[in-house]
């Protein structure tokens, strides 16, 4: 699971996860990664990536998520209209963890 925060602030996402057989009520069954997993990227311009979900195209599963092309959002983050909606694929890594790379370029 990786959640959004809901300003994007701090602009990252880290991951969560549990066993299959935890407790998901349970907080103390739950591990989040040490590093965010998915962040503001200055060198593609893409700043506060924000709420995302995953979808299916053939064998490849993407990531589709939203983000500003500018680094300041000028008055209310939760009313700034202004945000372009980004797909890339999502990989895995060895252990089966997601590995979302570097933000897209718009």
């Amino acid at each position: 699971m990786v959640p959004a925060p809901y300003v994007c602030d701090p602009p990252e996402f880290r991951s969560f996860w549990a066993k299959e057989s935890a407790d998901l009520l349970d907080p103390f069954s739950w591990s989040t990664s040490p590093e965010p997993v998915f962040a503001t990227c200055y060198e593609h311009g893409n700043y506060g990536p924000g709420h995302n979900s995953c979808t299916k195209a053939g064998d490849d599963v993407l990531l589709v998520y939203h983000a500003h092309t500018y680094p300041e959002i000028v008055g209310d983050p939760l009313w700034n209209p202004v945000r372009h909606t980004f797909v890339k694929p999502r990989r895995r890594d060895a252990q089966g963890m997601p590995v979302f790379g570097r933000s897209s370029t718009l």
